[in-house]
């Protein structure tokens, strides 16, 4: 794994300043989006799962109209209340520790932060300005080199995935979603976000305009 990314939780994205907006949750659905209902590697069951912030709803619609003709963007998971962040966070906490016995209490944070943001910081997806998104041509889930949401090196965004086809999919929706004016998580291909803490230190925009909900 690449140890220079910038991780979510990284003192730099924490020192950043929040003013909140104020800006609403709306349904993407609603701004004619397609959502990822019942897919098998989300696991979020939240009322507002398919939900984002106004903005960042209208750059998910701009994204998608920049798409090859008969490709959609998807969305898999935007809002998460913090009281289901702080789950998803001790229960990969424990695979951590689990599958890595001799790691001690900080590398397990650290680990863990790759892949989950801990609920004490606004987590990212907690502002309603990440989502977690795939591409899709009719039914069919575009090939990105390893699954939504599976921990392994494909995961990062720059990994050197060998399948042409998958390269050229994760370069579509990187174009797209930059574009439109998100940030991507490198440790995840398909996680992007705008007005979060994130989007401030890489935008170098300084200050957030989204907090937690």
């Amino acid at each position: 794994m690449d140890h220079d990314l910038v991780l979510i939780d990284a003192p730099e994205v924490l020192a950043l300043n929040i003013r909140e907006c104020g800006e609403s949750l709306v349904d993407v659905e609603a701004a004619g989006l397609r959502v990822a209902a019942g897919h098998a590697r989300v696991s979020s069951h939240a009322e507002t799962v398919f939900w984002c912030r106004e903005s960042v709803v209208e750059r998910l619609v701009t994204a998608n109209d920049s798409l090859p003709s008969g490709v959609d963007l998807v969305l898999a998971e935007g809002h998460r209340p913090l009281e289901l962040q702080r789950h998803f966070w001790e229960t990969n906490l424990r695979k951590v520790h689990n599958a890595n016995p001799a790691m001690s209490e900080e590398e397990a944070v650290v680990e863990t932060a790759k892949y989950v943001a801990p609920g004490w910081i606004v987590p990212p997806h907690s502002t309603g300005g990440a989502v977690d998104v795939i591409l899709c041509r009719g039914e069919v889930e575009l090939t990105m080199g390893c699954e939504l949401n599976e921990h392994c090196d494909a995961m990062r965004t720059a990994f050197p995935v060998a399948d042409s086809k998958a390269k050229a999919n994760r370069e579509i929706l990187i174009e797209a979603m930059t574009e439109a004016g998100f940030v991507n998580y490198g440790h995840e291909w398909w996680h992007y976000s705008y007005g979060d803490r994130y989007w401030a230190l890489l935008t170098g925009t300084r200050t957030a305009i989204y907090g937690g909900l």
